[in-house]
């Protein structure tokens, strides 16, 4: 369904038609909200690293999805120097994680991407609707596990799927 979703608004922004969309580019952004909303309360900014993060589309997509501010980490490999962060502390090159973060992280913060209020109150009341379709997705998965698992342990099952 969310491949397929396409939702227009009036906006100043774009092309000059005057025309923004809301577009399935939002999947996984609302996953990403889905995500935190079990965590609890949003932190005031998120901050995001990897190949996603070079894209402005996808950060302002994200802000507004999750209606806070947005950053992105511009540290090459920041996984690998998350890890080598937690070293450099345990073995006492830094007396805190807050002191290591203050020279592996804070320089290479990128500017911050701030939600749009109109596109952030259509992703709000989308959200419901991700929320239903990705639980009405649940016995699909169930029946494609055991579809899974009944293939791996040597079982003959229907159809090709591995």
């Amino acid at each position: 369904m969310f491949g397929q979703c396409r939702v227009s608004h009036k906006s100043t922004r774009g092309d000059g038609t005057g025309q923004h969309r809301i577009r399935s580019d939002a999947v996984l952004p609302q996953a990403a909200r889905d995500c935190y909303d079990d965590l609890g309360e949003l932190p005031r900014e998120i901050r995001v690293s990897g190949g996603g993060a070079r894209s402005e589309s996808l950060k302002q997509i994200l802000a507004s999805v999750m209606n806070k501010s947005i950053r992105s980490v511009e540290r090459e490999e920041s996984g690998a120097a998350g890890a080598a962060m937690i070293a450099a502390v345990q073995q006492g090159y830094y007396d805190s994680v807050d002191s290591c973060v203050s020279e592996w992280v804070s320089p290479f913060i990128g500017p911050e991407v701030k939600p749009d209020p109109q596109d952030a109150e259509i992703y709000r009341q989308i959200f419901p609707l991700y929320k239903s379709q990705r639980k009405m997705q649940a016995p699909a998965w169930q029946h494609l596990a055991q579809v899974r698992q009944s293939r791996s342990s040597g079982e003959q099952g229907h159809g090709e799927y591995q």
